[in-house]
């Protein structure tokens, strides 16, 4: 190409991130799934490393060799929910399925990114993803930020090598996903309407500045000799954690839990959902291990005190 050459921009991604569920860890042509939103995706970042292996010999300043041993990849992404539903967090949080019709953190992923490069739309897959960690940050709006891992990562392809890699016949159609209607959902989707929290601690309704939630599902790779490529991935233990910042008002009444290190549960209502089920993220059980106040003389602002919190698990409604 030399420099004759279009440069992309976000403004030539030609289609929103989008995804399908995997029948299992290296089968990717699945000709009759229709891809589908994850949300609204606000960034995407990759990172593909070959690990290798440099030898140098005694006698020469040089280096002697330097040869491929492993791929590893990651995959960064940043969104928020939407009418599409949550789906795909779901099968970041919910517990191992076996049956990828089910959300389940153990079911691989495809994940398709498009662009347009040197002026031609193209698309590459993410292939076997797996939700490593991903984090709920709440406060007005309500932001994912999510780290997977893949075992390939396609070239950039045209429309006819897609359809190769999915394995459509022909010039058979790619069920794409619908393009995203409506609005993010943010803090007024719970239709508090002013009159109360959409948290509750412990059955009783609190008042929160922000409220983070992350789970580690700890995806161990399966790396046996003789491959390029991890031959198998799975989650872990799982690992959850998160912080509640609230009001020293409210934190007067917080405090108490954790002297007592009682179990309680955490339930944020995301969006009301009129005629459907409510959906909420919930930790249930879940531990204040400690907190946490600073106060300055002079500040113009209300007095605030942090509640890190651990948990054994998480779960979200599944919507719609």
């Amino acid at each position: 190409m030399g420099t004759s050459f279009i440069p992309t921009s976000a403004i030539q991604r030609t289609k929103n991130v989008q995804w399908f569920p995997q029948t299992a860890l290296g089968t990717y042509t699945i000709a009759a799934q229709t891809f589908k939103q994850i949300g609204f995706c606000t960034r995407i970042n990759h990172s593909l490393t070959e690990q290798h292996k440099e030898t140098r010999i005694v006698g020469s300043r040089l280096l002697y060799s330097d040869r491929k041993q492993l791929q590893e990849g990651t995959l960064d992404l940043t969104w928020e929910f939407g009418d599409v539903g949550t789906a795909f967090a779901k099968y970041a949080i919910d517990q191992p399925s076996g049956v990828y019709t089910t959300p389940g953190c153990d079911i691989p992923l495809l994940i398709l990114e498009t662009a347009k490069i040197n002026g031609v739309e193209l698309y590459r897959c993410f292939e076997d993803c797996l939700t490593d960690r991903i984090s709920f940050a709440i406060e007005k709006d309500i932001v994912m930020t999510q780290n997977m891992t893949f075992s390939n990562v396609t070239a950039w392809l045209t429309a006819a090598q897609l359809r190769t890699e999915l394995g459509i016949a022909g010039t058979g159609t790619i069920n794409f996903a619908s393009a995203l209607t409506g609005n993010p959902w943010n803090h007024l989707d719970a239709q508090i309407s002013n009159t109360g929290s959409p948290l509750t601690v412990a059955g009783n309704p609190f008042f929160n500045l922000r409220l983070t939630v992350e789970v580690n599902n700890n995806v161990t790779k399966l790396l046996p000799g003789g491959w390029d490529k991890y031959y198998y991935a799975s989650p872990m233990n799982e690992s959850t954690t998160g912080t509640l910042t609230t009001w020293t008002s409210d934190g007067l009444e917080l405090e108490n839990h954790v002297r007592n290190f009682d179990a309680t549960d955490l339930i944020y209502k995301i969006h009301e959902s009129g005629t459907l089920v409510d959906t909420l993220l919930t930790v249930p059980g879940a531990h204040f291990n400690a907190e946490s106040t600073s106060t300055e003389a002079g500040a113009n602002d209300f007095e605030t005190v942090d509640l890190p919190f651990t948990g054994q698990t998480v779960s979200l409604t599944a919507y719609p």
